[in-house]
């Protein structure tokens, strides 16, 4: 087999799959038949259930651009393989990329890199006593430290919901209780998956995942340090009139779904709406926020956090602690409220031309 007509056949083959997510439901069968074809030219063995898996399967790929897990990336590089398909471009690094997680993830935990070593801790108290001379100082210089290291970490986590949509907060805390209540692979497939999907543009998997390591490397670092001065600070504490005065973490406040709908909803609108559509996630979801903002029924800005979209499924869905939309988010053009469900020429997602009715009826009703 000619190695450029194979390489040129993966990339056609993912080009056709990259069409169906802007496709009608009636022209996704077009594009099997299309797919089915390429196959045929490199393997006579492939059928319309292999043409379908392996459509939708590059489809979901180029819109999320990460793969969940290494086993799933195996399993279609398989397929490819076995079609004699030339693996494209953006699977390798999606494969590169989920290798390298999942060799962190397991090196975190077997390292036990959330905790800090003998080593680090006598250097922490070494640095300190050069900074105290009795012991009401000593106090001092590690409530200093404390502030320090609680703005460092904040601002960690501050950063990590702002770009990647994700709430780490309570991760140290809760590995140092028990590891498996923390999933990892979570934290960096969602956060990936929220930053290209909300993007036009493609950002490599690779490069995302080691600025997300990073930061996470950082934040352990402070909070390690700041939990062991914290342990130091109570056993010194003895009777001295020095207390320790941090701050506890803000409790989120409780959202109000009626803030984000205008004067044209009634409270019994309101209602009728959330009871009907509670149940809705992912893209169904997305069309209906899309269809109240496009009728004037809700408003909201992603650039000011109190009225933003994802405050709005957290008053919606009655879910205070929602730490990612990906699902949803993914359905709109980045830093607009407008939905990538209808296409250039007009023509509507058959999911949100379900919605609308379904939403017509309720707003005729009240």
């Amino acid at each position: 087999m000619d190695n450029n007509l194979q390489l040129e056949n993966g990339e056609e083959l993912f080009k056709i799959a990259e069409r169906l997510n802007f496709t009608q439901p009636i022209e996704e069968k077009e594009l099997q038949i299309e797919v089915q074809k390429l196959i045929d030219k490199l393997n006579k063995r492939a059928n319309a259930n292999d043409a379908f898996v392996l459509l939708h399967y590059l489809s979901l790929l180029s819109i999320q651009k990460v793969f969940y897990s290494t086993q799933e990336a195996e399993k279609l590089i398989r397929d490819l393989n076995r079609f004699k398909i030339s693996i494209p471009e953006i699977v390798s690094n999606c494969k590169t990329e989920v290798d390298k997680r999942t060799n962190y993830i397991e090196r975190f935990f077997k390292k036990k890199e959330y905790e800090l070593t003998e080593a680090e801790k006598k250097a922490m108290l070494s640095k300190l006593e050069k900074d105290y001379f009795d012991q009401e100082s000593k106090l001092k210089t590690i409530q200093k430290n404390l502030y320090e290291l609680k703005d460092q970490y904040q601002e960690k986590e501050k950063y990590v919901l702002s770009t990647y949509d994700y709430d780490i907060s309570d991760f140290y805390e809760s590995i140092i209780k028990d590891e498996k209540s923390v999933n990892l692979n979570d934290y960096f497939f969602h956060a990936q998956l929220h930053v290209q999907t909300i993007n036009l543009l493609h950002f490599d998997p690779v490069d995302l995942f080691i600025d997300l390591v990073k930061t996470l490397i950082y934040y352990f670092k402070y909070k390690k340090k700041y939990y062991f001065l914290k342990d130091l600070y109570q056993e010194n504490l003895g009777n001295s009139k020095e207390t320790l005065s941090l701050k506890p973490p803000k409790k989120k406040p409780k959202i109000s779904l009626s803030q984000f709908f205008t004067d044209k909803a009634n409270p019994k609108l309101i209602k009728a709406i959330q009871e009907r559509f509670n149940e809705l996630d992912g893209k169904e979801l997305a069309a209906l926020i899309y269809l109240l903002d496009s009728k004037g029924l809700i408003s909201y800005n992603n650039s000011l956090k109190p009225i933003s979209r994802i405050n709005f499924v957290r008053a919606f869905k009655k879910d205070n602690d929602l730490t990612n939309i990906w699902g949803i988010n993914k359905f709109f053009e980045r830093h607009k409220n407008e939905t990538i469900l209808i296409e250039p020429n007009g023509n509507k997602d058959k999911t949100l031309i379900n919605i609308e009715k379904q939403l017509t009826k309720v707003v005729d009703s009240c």
